[in-house]
């Protein structure tokens, strides 16, 4: 039988898995195709927005316990049908360019409703000066709706450029639908030509990772990403980690909070880009890595009473990326250790509390009240953009994650004012009772009844599960439009997995067999053969199916 490596929680509505942000390398043909540089390239220059305007909106909401609003997005109606300049080349090959300009935005990305393009077809977006170059993108980063959206380039202009070989030419449809005006900077995506950064930095007595104190915390702090959201006109950001399970398997599983998403009515409609190993190289720095991201997530749990989120990023880390997974812990001792972060959407910072302690004032029992150093013992606190990031415990175990507070460095002098509030994980463990509602069966599947687990490193996940010994059971109608029957001679927590005729994943999702006939809808599958694979109480049960509608 062969051998593979996978889950056996799932979503409860599982997307086919796609590369999205994952860029293949090479080099825009504007580098090695001299007949391009004889032609200019158009611009689309998009209504002015007034940075000042929505900072000073958001000086009126309390950054922390909201996700931290950065752009603003612009609606356009721009394709490679219409707009933009293509250049044959001598060889049939043909490049479309096309540049957009939001003026006065700290940085920005454009966001493709269609996403169709043939194979052999190269996309690169890059800043006029090259700064920044993303790409190559191909057939393969097709998001499942069809579309496609890019990490941040800073500056308030950039250029796409779409490539089709001879074959191909002519064959591929790009529609862009949003353009974001970031009115904030972030990281180091700021607009070069303005004189002055308008409210992107985080507080002075922040500490990039890099420094000293951060070397006692190398794993942990590889677990730390920043987390940019797209919904209903706007773009925010806050801070997430990847965390490990008790299989010690690839999961991507990301761990927040609930409150950077609970204004967010429908997730099919919220983009989401993650950026890794966002930090500066040294101590004192204020330059680092930037283009290590991903796009695409699936919301898999949430509790708004211990305000967690637990989402599962739909791309394969590549192993460059060099992450940690980082291990948790539902213990209540030993409580103070760090918080790593990404304050008003900075480099990544850590810091150290005071105290952290246990509420027993009805209504926060699920919270742990965290205290910051404070006068000249100052090392560091949380901000906006902060909100949903982990707090480790002294053994580097996440106990918690950022709801929210009132500590900011100009209050490092203030003790009465440095604290903030966190969410308890051993509370957000059962949580509301229900699979959609806990961190247990995720984290801990199969009921292990684990207290803690390690950390480790990605790239070292993924150890193969014991295969359980194939039973065959009772499908029918078979072949069916969709709709299934299915016996299975258990009762329990089960997840059923569907591969196609080669051997690829098309969907899993994880249901409880109550009655030994279940019925399962496979309506949204297109027609065809596929391996139907039922898992309940390690044992495995499998099925030749066939939809035909």
């Amino acid at each position: 039988m062969v051998k593979r490596f996978f889950s056996f929680i799932a979503i409860a509505a599982f997307a086919l898995q796609l590369n999205a942000q994952i860029s293949y390398g090479g080099k825009p043909r504007i580098e090695t195709e001299p007949t391009l540089g004889k032609v200019q390239v158009p611009f689309a220059n998009l209504e002015k927005i007034d940075n000042a305007k929505y900072i000073a909106e958001d000086m009126e909401i309390d950054g922390k316990g909201h996700p931290y609003r950065l752009s603003v997005m612009q609606e356009v109606n721009l394709s490679n049908k219409t707009d933009g300049v293509t250049t044959r080349l001598p060889n049939g090959d043909m490049v479309w360019r096309l540049g957009i300009r939001t003026e006065g935005a700290e940085h920005t990305f454009p966001i493709f409703s269609k996403y169709d393009i043939p194979e052999g077809a190269e996309l690169f977006i890059y800043t006029p000066d090259k700064d920044l170059v993303l790409g190559s993108f191909n057939i393969e980063n097709t998001e499942e709706n069809g579309g496609f959206y890019s990490q941040a380039l800073p500056g308030d202009e950039f250029i796409i450029e779409y490539y089709e070989p001879a074959e191909v030419a002519g064959q591929g449809t790009l529609e862009i639908s949003q353009v974001a005006h970031g009115y904030k900077g972030f990281l180091d995506f700021r607009n070069k030509k303005r004189d002055k950064i308008l409210d992107n930095e985080s507080g002075s007595c922040q500490i990039n990772v890099a420094c000293s104190v951060g070397s006692n915390w190398a794993d942990q702090k590889r677990s730390v990403v920043l987390m940019y959201m797209t919904y209903a006109g706007y773009g925010y950001m806050c801070t997430g980690a990847m965390i490990n399970n008790t299989r010690n398997e690839k999961n991507n599983y990301m761990l927040s909070a609930n409150h950077c998403i609970s204004d967010f009515r429908n997730l099919t409609s919220v983009t989401f880009t993650f950026y890794f190993n966002a930090q500066t190289s040294t101590c004192s720095g204020s330059v680092g890595q930037r283009n290590q991201s991903l796009t695409g997530a699936t919301k898999l749990a949430n509790y708004s009473n211990s305000d967690f989120l637990l989402m599962k990023i739909n791309s394969n880390i590549p192993s460059s990326y060099n992450v940690y997974c980082a291990g948790w812990t539902r213990s209540t001792s030993s409580l103070v250790g760090c918080c790593i972060h990404h304050p008003n959407g900075d480099w990544k910072k850590i810091s150290i509390p005071n105290s952290v302690q246990a509420i027993s004032q009805s209504g926060y029992t699920n919270f742990w009240y965290v205290k910051w150093k404070t006068g000249t013992s100052n090392q560091g606190c949380v901000e906006g953009g902060s909100s949903g990031s982990p707090l480790f415990n002294a053994n580097k175990l996440i106990i918690g994650q950022l709801q929210g507070g009132k500590s900011d460095c100009a209050y490092i002098n203030d003790a009465s004012n440095m604290y903030d509030m966190y969410g308890r994980f051993d509370k957000s463990w059962t949580g509301g009772g229900t699979n959609t509602t806990r961190l247990s069966n995720w984290l801990a599947p199969n009921n292990s009844g684990a207290t803690s687990v390690s950390g480790m490193n990605y790239n070292s996940l993924g150890i193969e599960t014991p295969e359980p010994e194939d039973r065959s059971i009772s499908v029918y109608p078979n072949p069916s439009r969709g709709l299934f029957n299915v016996e299975v001679p258990e009762l329990g927590v089960a997840t059923y997995t569907v591969y196609d005729m080669m051997g690829r994943q098309v969907l899993q999702a994880r249901t409880v067999l109550s009655t030994q006939v279940h019925k399962i809808n496979l309506s949204g599958l297109h027609n065809g053969a596929y391996r139907l694979e039922i898992d309940v109480n390690d044992h495995r049960y499998v099925k030749p199916i066939l939809i035909n509608k």
